[in-house]
């Protein structure tokens, strides 16, 4: 349940803050969760309708558009409704009939070559007709599959001559009506509803919508086509890859273990930049090899990797959720050091605050948000494997603190001395 909340809340934001992304990329991953597809483009269609009227009010707080006062804001909405609501009515009489997967590729490849032509930077005047092409053919996409409408109509805005800023909230603002309008039609023909599925989407959505809005505020001109042009193409690849990879990979992404090696091989990445002293100059590696090395674990516990789960009594949500917030107490630290570099003779030594309870207070926090997040998903394999990212983490701090003793010799001495915690509290472990 948490995790389909988080899933929408990112979505959404950036749905709203670019103008794209809610149901392109969660259709396929709640399909993946066992959710059948019908209700899943229900589920999207009405979220996404709550959604985009709160975010079309933030968006008219913070300026990105002004339906009461630019006459071609208001014209370009009601001129999208209008014509897409006779578009959502025969795509959804048709959906039983047409392939929806050679539509989503012939989509995914339109979106592609749209982002292609915003990077290309080549200017346009607007057009009404180039816009009632574009605003139908995303509407009947929406309708018909649940993706395509914010990477089509937000890029062919800005192709037909439109500003970033405006685009996106224009998008926002057409897609409550439309989504709201498409949610019906397959309500009142097919009465196929996730009620809770329903819930879930939008309570993530809605928690959404103040913050996407005034990310578009910080949108240049420019900045904003190639932003939107990158994320365009990368939309349309990754329903290509939805289509004719992901069957075939499914499997392997339902496996725990399958993420737990992921984690194995981006932590080990990490450790080597202890002992390359080439490796240790590129931060960026280390970063990427840490985030993954968390990514994974965040993963492996998910409802849709399948493995036995333990039953508490509805307490794992305590317990869990209070070893979680003790876990990312501990990691407090990194926001006001810089763990990455490989540590050198001018490395400043932190000795106060949670270095002066142990030596390794970001490692604590590693383990113990692990840990928590697999009580809390009663993830019998998350919590198996904690004792084995303890151990890495401890084979990695051996070796990390074997580099500062050689290169702040006597200083990191008498603060092993004073603080005898590597990890946890007074231990040495």
């Amino acid at each position: 349940m948490i995790s389909i909340v988080a899933l929408a809340f990112v979505c959404e934001y950036l749905d709203s803050s670019l103008g794209m992304g809610y149901g392109t990329i969660l259709t396929p991953i709640l399909i993946i969760f066992g959710y059948e597809p019908i209700l899943v483009i229900t589920s999207i269609l009405f979220s996404q309708a709550l959604a985009s009227f709160s975010a079309a009010i933030f968006h008219q707080k913070y300026k990105n558009i002004n339906l009461f006062k630019k006459e071609d804001d208001t014209r370009i909405t009601f001129f999208i409704v209008g014509i897409g609501i006779p578009a959502i009515i025969l795509a959804v009489l048709i959906s039983f009939e047409l392939s929806v997967t050679l539509l989503e590729i012939y989509i995914s490849l339109v979106v592609i070559a749209m982002g292609i032509i915003l990077l290309s930077k080549k200017l346009f005047i607007f057009s009404w007709r180039k816009l009632s092409i574009i605003g139908i053919f995303s509407v009947f996409n929406k309708a018909l599959t649940g993706i395509g409408f914010g990477p089509v109509f937000t890029s062919g805005q800005i192709i037909s001559g439109k500003k970033p800023r405006s685009s996106i909230g224009i998008t926002t603002v057409t897609e409550a009506p439309i989504c709201l309008c498409a949610f019906l039609a397959y309500f009142l023909l097919n009465r196929s509803v996730d009620s809770t599925l329903l819930i879930l989407l939008s309570i993530g959505a809605l928690l959404a919508t103040p913050f996407g809005p005034y990310i578009t505020t910080e949108l240049k001109n420019m900045t904003g086509r190639i932003i939107v042009g990158i994320l365009t193409v990368t939309l349309g690849l990754f329903i290509i890859v939805k289509i004719l990879i992901w069957p075939y990979v499914t499997t392997l992404v339902t496996e725990p273990f399958f993420w737990a090696f992921i984690s194995l091989f981006a932590f080990i990445g990490s450790s080597t930049t202890l002992c390359s002293k080439r490796l240790g100059k590129f931060v960026r590696f280390n970063i990427a090899m840490v985030a993954i090395f968390a990514l994974g674990r965040f993963i492996l516990v998910l409802p849709f990797c399948q493995q036995p789960r333990f039953e508490m009594g509805g307490w794992h949500y305590v317990v869990g959720g209070i070893i979680f917030v003790i876990g990312l107490i501990f990691l407090i630290p990194l926001f006001y050091i810089n763990p990455f570099p490989a540590p050198d003779e001018k490395t400043k030594l932190v000795t106060t605050g949670f270095y002066g309870i142990i030596r390794n207070p970001i490692y604590l926090g590693e383990i113990l948000w692990s840990l928590g997040w697999a009580i809390m998903l009663r993830s019998v394999i998350g919590v198996a494997l904690v004792p084995f990212w303890w151990g890495g983490l401890l084979f990695h701090v051996i070796l990390e603190e074997e580099d500062l003793e050689r290169k702040l010799d006597q200083k990191y001495l008498k603060y092993k001395t004073r603080v005898r915690g590597r990890i946890f509290p007074g231990l040495p472990i």
